[in-house]
This record gives structure tokens, C-alpha cells and sequence, in this order.
């Protein structure tokens, strides 16, 4: 129980930074680090909980997108619709493994 409390504020904070709800700023970056090594360090202390390492690879996707979101005078940049072509999701290894991480559990129990 107390595990996914954690991980709720974890990503409560890093999504506060992704799109923050008040103030000036569009973005803060410096919660999405907090938040990535907050879960960075949960992943190392409790490394066979598969959320933990879900949650670490699904905030590391979308902070790889947060350079891309505004512009140099740190306006929004609007993304066109997505084409029809088929996209690549993993640029980086970091999230990947991550991922991998969080579904090894489940793939280590089926038969």
C-alpha cells in the first residue's frame, strides 16, 4: 500500500513539471528530474517491484519530449497531427530497459 503512494506522488510531482498547473512557466524541468530520480533511486532500493521500474520508464519517455515542447523563447510548440506512417516510441535505451524491467516479472511467470 505504502509502495503505491509513493509512486502516485512520484508522478504527481513529475507531472506537475511536465504541465505545470500554475504560475508563469509553461514547464519545469527541474521537477521532472526530481521526480526521474526520485524513481531512479525507489527502482535501485526495491529493484523486483515491476511498477516501480513501469513508472521510472514511462516518465523517462515523456521527459524525452520536453526539449521538443517549446520553443528558444520558451513558447509551446503546437505538433501537427500524427502522420500515418508508423513511429518509433524507443529512441533510448534508458526507458526501454526500463520497460523491460517493469514486464519481467510477468514474463518469467508464464508458461
Amino acid at each position: 500500500m505504502r509502495l503505491a503512494s509513493v509512486l502516485e506522488v512520484i508522478y504527481l510531482i513529475f507531472n506537475e513539471g511536465y504541465s505545470a498547473t500554475a504560475g508563469e512557466d509553461w514547464l519545469r524541468p527541474g521537477l521532472c528530474e526530481d521526480a526521474l530520480r526520485l524513481g531512479r533511486i525507489l527502482a535501485g532500493l526495491a529493484p523486483k517491484e515491476p511498477e516501480v521500474h513501469g513508472l521510472v520508464a514511462l516518465m523517462e519517455i515523456q521527459a524525452s519530449r520536453l526539449r521538443a515542447r517549446v520553443d528558444a523563447a520558451g513558447e509551446p510548440v503546437l505538433q501537427p497531427p500524427p502522420a500515418s506512417s508508423p513511429v518509433t516510441l524507443f529512441t533510448s535505451s534508458s526507458p526501454r530497459s526500463a520497460l523491460l524491467r517493469s514486464f519481467w516479472p510477468l514474463m518469467t511467470y508464464s508458461s
